[in-house]
């Protein structure tokens, strides 16, 4: 990261960090953070961490002695300028995405938890942000237990399947993703999915949603849809997520709102079980966590709200893919002297 807002003043942090300045006339600190992100940099820090197993580092003087080609000052400035081009692209990509994911949550809680659209009607007013049609789907009412009229008290097993049945053969090559690419906040993949020979773990299909089971991973909140496969195409991944799938009208939108919920979340948390640093929800115990159970056409009108809003986000994570493989390709061709700025500067006004 490159340290912002502090003025005049300074800031401190974790013992872990390694500070870098430009030098005075030399570098560009903008530069230096585009060198140091580089997977090549990366690799060799890597290679150069010591200490023993679970906690090493890499000294200082590894990355003092990392060895590159330093272009003119005013050049560097522009490789920055140009690469953090590709930065703001992804980034406001990424704010648009949380912007959307958001809102979908937020009507997730309107009409699910706290039932605004029903208690809009029993007043005699209009549901706020939805039409006519999908107003009409809701009853204007609330019965003896509190719950709107045509609607009932069920559990998270009516609603979704958890961990549903996947065939697969061991061997095949299918699509992989790790705990580490669930992102704790965000629909979409951290990253891009890897190609593995299915051994043993969770299987999924596109539609369904990932979360983790296993502490702190679950606590933190990694959680994703299942957005990169193609229709009927297998993914498997660690047997550290649980994966849902809607039914009775419930879809994507559905699950995954739900799954991001504080109140699932903490349900969740309470199936726990295990020794201390490893303990594991378990998909029994959620399936039986309550919950009301709508009747399938406003279910299914969630998901049909919904649904351009995960499309949009889908096509703003594949974007961005290609923008971070088209940033990351660059940096090494500028260094190497494959190309100059100025054709670099035209490749980033194609891609952006």
């Amino acid at each position: 990261a490159v340290a912002t807002g502090f003025g005049e003043g300074a800031g401190f942090g974790s013992t872990e960090f390694v500070v870098l300045a430009g030098k005075s006339g030399v570098s560009d600190s903008d530069f230096i953070f585009e060198i140091v992100r580089s997977e090549h940099f990366r690799s060799y820090a890597v290679q150069g961490m010591t200490g023993s197993t679970g906690r090493q580092r890499v000294p200082v003087e590894v990355i003092a002695s990392y060895a590159l080609a330093i272009p003119p000052l005013a050049e560097q400035r522009a490789i920055a300028a140009i690469l953090s081009a590709f930065d703001d692209k992804i980034e406001l990509n990424r704010r648009t995405a949380a912007t959307l994911e958001e809102m979908a949550r937020a009507v997730f809680k309107s009409w699910f938890v706290d039932f605004d659209p029903v208690r809009a009607k029993a007043e005699g007013r209009d549901p706020e942000w939805m039409n006519a049609e999908t107003a009409a789907l809701f009853p204007d009412s609330f019965g003896d237990d509190g719950l709107p009229e045509g609607w009932r008290q069920g559990s998270i097993g009516e609603l979704v399947d958890l961990n549903p049945k996947v065939k697969a053969t061991k061997g095949e090559l299918l699509s992989h993703t790790d705990m580490k690419a669930l992102p704790t906040s965000g629909m979409t993949l951290s990253g891009e999915p890897t190609t593995r020979p299915f051994t043993s773990g969770a299987k999924f299909l596109r539609g369904d949603v990932l979360f983790a089971r296993i502490t702190p991973c679950l606590e933190n909140g990694k959680t994703c849809m299942a957005h990169w496969l193609h229709e009927g195409e297998v993914g498997w991944g660690s047997t550290e997520f649980i994966v849902m799938r809607g039914k009775l009208g419930a879809g994507l939108a559905f699950c995954y709102s739900l799954a991001r919920s504080d109140a699932f979340r903490s349900a969740a948390i309470g199936t726990m079980t295990g020794t201390t640093g490893r303990q594991r929800a378990q998909a029994d115990g959620v399936a039986l966590v309550e919950f009301t159970v709508a009747p399938p056409a406003i279910l299914d009108g969630y998901e049909t709200r919904m649904e351009a809003s995960l499309a949009h986000i889908e096509v703003m994570w594949r974007q961005n893919q290609t923008l971070a493989t088209a940033r990351n390709t660059l940096l090494p061709r500028l260094l190497s002297g494959e190309i100059r700025v100025a054709d670099a500067e035209k490749i980033a006004e194609r891609a952006l």
